[in-house]
């Protein structure tokens, strides 16, 4: 349904947040980062690379980082900019490249960061490398679908992995013991006004759309307070009805407690297009 036309399609963007550690270029989650950024390059007309490091004098380390990132194939209409690591992490430059430019940018708007680097901690590679992979192919793969969606289709996000909770649906008790009540109350101080989020923050924005609705409905738009703030965007500004996923679909009631990457897949993708996700994921691995 989604074919490409020779029409002028719109500016496609990316704002992309890096946090450079000492071990940035060995790090393996960083070279799955690389590796999908590189496959999908050729999508983006503009971007715009945001260094996060903890010594913004280490004009060494940037100048190596820079340099790499312009051997991945991007677009030559390449911005970098040099921030401070602080405790917001990749939500600082979110509100700044992004929310406090809404009515600057035409076309689409896609945001991404190196995620994965915290989350070795806790989890297992394989698992790191599903969410990894998986948040660059459903945001990038099906950019046709993305972009008559954000466009002829009247929506304002389209993203990976898109959670909902509806409240009405919840088991009075959780397997770990967990009371209803109890879980609204956390609910109620983790997620945006509209309970829906796209977990990983990868997501694609009409932005001049967004500045539109906030105006004509005089929608307040929230302070910069922690380092889920750009989670919870869309879901502060406006309802799921405006916020798609690949095939239109989202999960409901999954909250990040197992991240269970499979059952997010499951909800939002056919046999024939898990089967070319998990091709996809080995090829990165593999590479």
């Amino acid at each position: 349904f989604f074919k490409k036309t020779k029409m002028k399609l719109p500016q496609k963007r990316m704002i992309y947040h890096f946090y450079v550690s000492n071990e940035w270029d060995t790090s393996i989650t960083n070279k799955m980062h690389f590796a999908c950024l590189k496959k999908y390059a050729h999508i983006f007309n503009e971007v715009i690379i945001c260094l996060s490091i903890d010594d913004i004098e280490d004009k060494e380390k940037i100048k190596n980082v820079e340099l790499f990132f312009l051997d991945l194939g991007l677009s030559p209409n390449i911005t970098f900019k040099i921030i401070e690591n602080s405790y917001l992490r990749d939500a600082e430059t979110f509100y700044n490249e992004i929310v406090l430019k809404l009515g600057d940018y035409d076309g689409l708007t896609f945001f991404a960061h190196n995620k994965g680097t915290t989350n070795l901690r806790t989890m297992a590679i394989d698992e790191v490398s599903k969410w990894i992979t998986s948040l660059y192919y459903f945001s990038l793969e099906y950019v046709d679908e993305m972009t008559y969606l954000l466009t002829d289709g009247r929506e304002m996000s389209y993203g990976p992995l898109l959670v909902a909770v509806d409240y009405n649906e919840l088991p009075e008790i959780f397997d770990d013991g967990t009371s209803k009540y109890d879980f609204i109350d956390r609910a109620n101080v983790l997620l945006g006004k509209n309970k829906y989020f796209y977990m990983g923050t990868f997501f694609w924005l009409n932005t001049l759309t967004i500045n539109d609705y906030i105006k004509k409905n005089n929608i307040e738009i929230p302070q910069l307070s922690d380092r889920w703030y750009a989670e919870n965007f869309c879901a502060n500004i406006y309802p799921l009805g405006f916020a798609f996923s690949h095939n239109g679909k989202y999960s409901v009631n999954y909250l990040n407690g197992g991240v269970d990457i499979d059952t997010l897949i499951n909800h939002i993708a056919t046999e024939s297009e898990k089967n070319a996700f998990e091709e996809f994921n080995k090829s990165i691995i593999n590479g």
